[in-house]
């Protein structure tokens, strides 16, 4: 502890503040020319600056919302300007001062941020709370993000520009979310019925994201997918930055309501519940007044809600062994046992909570508290369980998060902020809640299928699983102008890990041993089974390490005629954990692989293998001379360039480079060697970082003042990709693979004009590489072949093309000369996608002509509309209900999955008739049900209304 406690002294950090920056120039109203010396302030607080000769001014370190933006010198009058600030965004605010002789009034005007940032050196889309009320029955982050350019969605899975589903970093409140023991990396085509699932929608990945944040929760959520700055780590693909709402000086609120159990032919049985509320704290803004005591500051609060459940798109048969249960949310801690509530099981069901307090003290120093949980059941569709879909397996997601932080102000443009964070994510596996121990035993097929249709007609699911992991982060951030020209970011991290995880199969099975059969429990004298429910499993893997985490970076933003420089250098570690030291782990792990573990020595060491003792089942002697010192001295470099030069006041072209690297999930290093049997994957401690090294170059244009351009070409090369490859008696993880990807990007945005507004984004990417998950090339039997591929999540084509045609309150609206009604909104949202790669087989076995027309063909493509409206009614002043309706697949269009149910010898789903070369003859008509799954195509129309009520 007094290790972590000075590390924690000596490390400084960035965090990752939710706070934009202004820049703009002020001139004279009557003569055009610049005014120097003019003082520029946000008001509430301590942030501003002063003009130069040539009248430019920027103000960084913005709070995001709405701001007010006051100018004043003398012998002017006093300009004001409201604008809306964005995360990581920079608004340009240009004022014109009167003289003070003429005589005017002040105004306000009410500004925003141009549609394309001609000062940007990265490609960042920014989207605010009012753009995300607009898209279809939005209710998670993955909502937002699947229609942003350079996006690929496949199922639940989210891919950016071409890398895999782990690489994104999610950062909530400036705070790292992401699960990093293990999440959606693996999925993508390690098994074809689970990919289908994740296509259709109806299963559900394990997303990096270790907690989930409800739409309704989201100030603005921004999505970087290259040039991020040195702040930015542990991530190769990109970064989504999320920032919570926080309460008014006023009190708001909301209650939102929405089915589609109104429209029968439609229903996925599906029901989504959201509640808000925010403002001033009571205590401190009213009863303490009455009292005569008139505390300083602001302290706001704001608590957000939901909860949502739904049977999925796929009916299924619910049999006399189907038992709905009546479960309840019980997150983690005293707030999880207060929060708690039952509720009864659907296929799925999710539930969210975000409260945070604030408290802004004399301008100069803001303190924050937030809490935030997420839980979630759902059961996993496998179409072989559809008669017995309580018996297949049941996912259980809990997460709670603590995060304080404090920001100080040390004046203009300067100030620090120090972070604390812990997180608890815990993953479970099973069949109906039940542990282990009350399993059914398992069958062969025969017992499992004695109809032989491709249904199961007994038992159940034979794995169970439970993983813990909590992160306990520390954070300090320090910005800083050091010269007119020179703005200086630096800072560090530390991230403590603790793991826990236990894998079973077979809970109840039979062994053997010495001549014997055993039956569950085991006895200890067979194994000396680690972690929980021992003497539980034919098959057990277990972990339980300490590892941590920790950078540093400093980077040097400079700008000097228009020109805007970013210059960034970071540093980061991983300090495996004392666990992979213990002689016992080291020496079953060099037996299990039959590699030398090399973590244990330096470089220059000369190999030395008589620490390995004869017996080591219960020695428990540390080995190896390499420690966190080591670790934390031997870590790894990236530089960062990033720079933008402005052509003309409306047209601005970027350029940056970087290294970025990411740490595998800690299961590839830490999975436990102690073998119970069966062909299994063994972590490796030696594992270095993926590697990726990213160019991009782009220009943004404001055609007009409510039409931006922009336009982005990209590179990636990708390297020591983590694969599993065969050892002595089973598999390991090994740093040896690689990809590629290369593409562009066209992106037009409207702003609203005339009630139009809108936007459309065009990608075409290549993405190859060796293999698409870890796990692709050990289970294709010409797995040596060393040849670059198309990626399972290789989209070429995808369209985004989102209309809105709104009318404000209060407003005179006519149809044709008509009147018309006035405050609501509608929207359309359009996605088209090439079709994703498949390989096409035509012969009984695989050959080595197969292995090269892997992923060749290119599946059917997908069109998707969405509608979205809403209308709002004004009860009384300070209460308005709005009546929503969305439609998902407007045209009710079928998308044809590549992933299950598609027969790869023909290009299309499989068809009453179609020839098996497997037997050398058609499918019979009782195997058709089997092959031929629902989610073969994609969800069919979905009509839900809805009705949700705002205060204020």
């Amino acid at each position: 502890m007094i290790r972590y406690t000075l590390l924690f002294l000596f490390f400084i950090h960035t965090s990752l503040f939710s706070a934009g920056k202004i820049t703009g120039k002020i001139t004279d109203a009557s003569t055009g020319d610049a005014l120097f010396n003019v003082n520029v302030l946000v008001v509430g607080s301590t942030r501003g600056a002063i003009t130069d000769v040539q009248g430019k001014y920027m103000i960084e370190g913005v709070p995001t919302g709405k701001q007010t933006l006051r100018a004043t010198i003398i012998g002017y009058e006093t300009e004001t300007k409201s604008v809306e600030v964005k995360d990581d965004e920079t608004i340009t605010v240009n004022l014109k001062m009167s003289s003070s002789s003429v005589q005017l009034k002040d105004f306000e005007i009410l500004g925003e941020g141009k549609v394309a940032n001609v000062q940007a050196t990265s490609s960042t889309k920014i989207v605010s709370a009012r753009s995300i009320e607009q898209i279809p029955n939005v209710k998670s982050v993955q909502d937002v993000m699947a229609i942003q350019p350079g996006v690929v969605k496949m199922g639940n899975n989210v891919f950016l520009r071409g890398g895999r589903a782990n690489e994104v970093q999610y950062v909530v409140d400036g705070i790292s979310v992401n699960d990093n023991v293990g999440s959606a990396g693996g999925t993508t085509s390690q098994a074809n019925e689970q990919i289908a699932q994740f296509n259709a929608g109806v299963g559900n990945s394990i997303s990096a994201s270790g907690i989930n944040i409800s739409a309704n929760a989201i100030q603005t959520l921004s999505v970087t997918t290259s040039g991020f700055d040195a702040e930015f780590g542990n991530a190769q693909s990109g970064v989504i930055s999320i920032i919570t709402k926080s309460g008014s000086e006023r009190y708001t609120g909301s209650f939102q309501y929405r089915t589609d159990k109104m429209f029968d032919q439609t229903s996925f049985n599906e029901k989504y519940y959201s509640l808000s509320f925010g403002g001033p704290e009571p205590i401190f803004s009213q009863l303490l007044p009455l009292s005569g005591i008139n505390p300083e500051g602001n302290l706001t609060f704001f608590l957000s809600s939901d909860f949502s459940q739904n049977d999925g798109p796929f009916t299924y048969n619910q049999n006399s062994f189907y038992n709905p249960l009546h479960r309840q949310v019980r997150m983690r801690g005293f707030l999880g046992d207060v929060l708690g509530f039952g509720y009864q099981d659907f296929l799925s069901n999710s539930f969210t909570f975000n409260g945070k307090v604030r408290y802004d003290y004399s301008g100069s120093d803001q303190v924050s508290y937030a809490y935030r949980a997420s839980f979630g059941t759902y059961h996993d569709y496998r179409h072989v369980w559809q008669y017995l879909s309580d018996s297949s397996t049941q996912n259980e997601n809990n997460s709670g998060q603590h995060t304080v932080q404090w920001t100080h102000f040390l004046g203009t443009n300067a100030f620090y902020r120090l972070q604390g964070s812990i997180i608890d994510i815990q993953r479970r596996a099973s069949v109906a809640g039940l542990p282990p121990n009350r399993y059914s035993r398992y069958t062969d097929n025969s017992e499992y299928d004695p109809g032989r249709d491709g249904f199961y007609d007994f038992g159940s699911n034979q794995s169970w699983s439970d993983r813990s992991n909590r992160t306990t982060t520390f954070k300090f951030d320090l910005n800083l102008p050091v010269h007119s020209l020179h703005y200086l970011k630096t800072g560090a991290e530390i991230n403590l890990e603790e793991i826990r995880s236990t894998e079973i199969s077979y809970p109840l099975g039979r062994i053997s041993s010495g001549g014997r059969t055993y039956s569950a429990p085991y006895p200890d004298s067979i194994r000396n089974d680690q972690g929980l429910y021992p003497g539980y499993g034919v098959y057990r893997w277990n972990l339980l390490n300490f590892p941590n985490t920790g950078s540093m970076y400093v980077q040097d933003n400079i700008m000097f005629y228009g020109t805007n420089l970013h210059v960034g250098l970071r540093y980061d570690y991983l300090f495996v954990g004392e666990q992979v030291f213990n002689q016992h782990f080291v020496a079953e792990w060099s037996d299990a692989t039959g590699l030398f573990p090399d973590w244990i020595q330096k470089p220059g060491e000369a190999t030395d293998s008589s620490w390995l003792p004869a017996n080591t089942q219960n020695n428990y002697k540390r080995v190896g001379s390499k420690g966190f010192l080591w670790y934390l001295t031997h870590g790894f470099i990236s530089p960062r360039l990033a720079i933008n030069f402005p052509i003309t006041e409306r047209i601005g072209f970027f350029f940056n480079y970087g290294h970025f690297l990411q740490f595998p999930e800690r299961t590839q290093y830490f999975r436990t060697p102690y073998i119970t049997g069966g062909d299994v994957t063994v972590g490796n401690p030696s594992l270095e970082p993926q590697r990726t090294v990213q160019y991009e170059s782009g220009f943004e244009n404001q055609i007009t003042d409510d039409i931006g351009l922009g336009i982005r070409g990209f590179y990636k090369d990708i390297f020591d990709y983590v694969t599993v490859v065969p050892a002595r008696k089973v598999n390991v993880y090994l740093n040896s693979d690689y990809a590629s990807t290369r593409g562009f990007e066209v992106t037009i945005n409207k702003s609203t004009t005339h009630h139009i507004s809108g936007n459309i984004s065009y990608s075409y990417q290549i993405a190859k590489g060796r293999s698409s998950n870890p796990f692709q090339n050990a289970l294709d039997a010409n797995f040596s072949l060393p040849r670059e591929v198309r990626l399972d999540h290789d989209q070429r084509h995808t369209v985004n093309i989102i209309a809105s045609y709104r009318v404000e309150q209060n407003e005179d609206y006519d149809i044709f000369g008509i009147p018309f009604m006035n405050d609501w909104s509608a929207s359309v949202t359009t996605s088209y996608g090439s079709g994703f790669p498949y390989t096409p087989t035509s012969s009984r076995v695989s050959t080595l002509e197969d292995a090269y027309k892997k992923n060749t063909a290119d599946g059917p493509s997908t069109v998707t509309m969405n509608l979205s409206f809403f209308k709002r009614f004004s009860i009384v002043s300070k209460v308005k209900f709005v009546v929503t309706l969305d439609i998902l697949n407007l045209l009710d269009r079928e998308n044809i999955n590549s992933g299950s149910g598609f027969n790869v010898n023909f290009g299309r789903p499989y068809r009453f008739g179609d020839y098996d070369y497997e037997s050398r003859r058609m499918y019979q008509w009782y195997q058709m049900p089997g092959i031929l799954p629902p989610y073969a195509f994609g969800a069919p129309r979905q009509v839900l209304l809805g009705l949700k009520m705002n205060w204020e």
